[in-house]
Parts: structure tokens; sequence; C-alpha cells
């Protein structure tokens, strides 16, 4: 593109330069005789063209390096420019990779503090279901030990009952021991003190036994 341009100007340049010439013919032709002047004119005319030549040949070839610099200038603004647009697209992308990493990690964190605190949470609800059956346990255990102690206080009561009527038949054996002409017992016996122990007894006893 740059020698395009190049040739285009040079053709400019060239193109002024003859039209110029053209002029210049004229008017010599028109000031001077037509003999040896004339061949002389054209003499001039022929090496002012080329001067004129080859300095628009030169302007057209300056002309056309700087063209060429300003567009290699633009060009490497160009590659500098889309270097650094990678590497800020890169520097974006590492620092995406990153922070989808560490959204990763703290992920995985947190769905391992929620699985230990359930966990943890299932643990204590089985701890709280056993202590809840042991201190039901505990309490069948204190209702039973209840219980058995009221039946160990009757078995007691019917024990002690049983006791004072033995002592009380004894007390009433010993009697016979002392008996007057008629063979009765000089103290007379006491048949319902031992018919009231009698029936306490078997209450006591029933009473225990029905538990």
């Amino acid at each position: 593109m740059g020698q395009t341009t190049r040739a285009s100007g040079i053709s400019q340049v060239k193109n002024g330069l003859w039209m110029a010439s053209a002029w210049l013919l004229i008017s010599c032709a028109a000031t001077q005789p037509e003999d040896s002047q004339q061949v002389a004119s054209t003499e001039e005319v022929r090496q002012a063209q080329e001067a004129q030549a080859e300095q628009a040949e030169r302007i057209a070839a300056e002309e056309a390096r700087r063209e060429a610099e300003r567009r290699e200038r633009v060009l490497q603004e160009e590659v500098d420019r889309l270097a650094r647009e990678q590497a800020a697209a890169e520097a974006a992308r590492e620092q995406a990779e990153r922070e989808a990493a560490e959204a990763q990690r703290a992920a995985a964190a947190q769905r391992r503090q929620q699985q230990a605190q359930a966990e943890q949470a299932a643990r204590v609800a089985e701890q709280e279901a056993r202590i809840a059956e042991l201190e039901a346990q505990l309490a069948n255990y204190d209702a039973m030990i209840a219980r058995q102690e009221e039946e160990n206080a009757r078995l007691e009561d019917a024990v002690l009952a049983a006791e004072e009527l033995l002592q009380a038949l004894t007390a009433e054996q010993n009697k016979y021991d002392n008996l007057d002409a008629n063979g009765e017992p000089v103290e007379p016996l006491d048949k319902s003190r031992l018919s009231e122990l009698e029936a306490q007894t078997e209450r006591l006893i029933d009473a225990a036994q029905s538990r």
C-alpha cells in the first residue's frame, strides 16, 4: 500500500511538471526567435523537467517514507494496545480463577462445617434420647422401689402384728398355768383381744400377698 501511495504521488508531481514545462515552452516561443533560441530553450526545459522530476521523486519518496513510518507507528501502537488488552484479559482470567478457587474452598469449608454441625446435632439428639430413656427407666425403678418399699412396710406391719399376736397368745397360754379349783384360769382370757389381733394379722398378710 505504501508503494501505491508513492507511485500516485510521483505521477501527480510529474503531471504538474509537464504542465509547467508546456507553459514555459509557450512563453519562450513567444519571446525568443524561432531558431537557436528555440533549441536552447528546449534543452533548458528538458533539464528543468528532469530536475523537477528528480525533486518530485525525492519528495514523493520522503512522503512515502514518512507515511510508512506513520503506518508503522500506528501498527506498533495497535500491537501494543492488543498486547496490553491481552495481558489485562490474562490477569482478569487469573484473578477469576483465584476467586473461583477461593469460593470453592470456602464452599467446601462451609459444607464441612454444616456436616460437622449436623453430626453434632445428631449426636446431641441421640444423647438426649438416651438420657430421656434412662430417666424413664430410672422413674420406673423409683416407682418399683417405692412399691417394693410399700410392700415391705406392709410385710413389716404384718410381721409386727404376727409377733404381737404371738406374744398375746403366749400371754393367754401362760394364764392356763394358774387355774382355780374349777380348772379355769385365775386371770380371765382376753378372747376379744386375741380375735382382734388375729383378724388384723390376716388383713395385713392378705394385703401384702395381693401386691
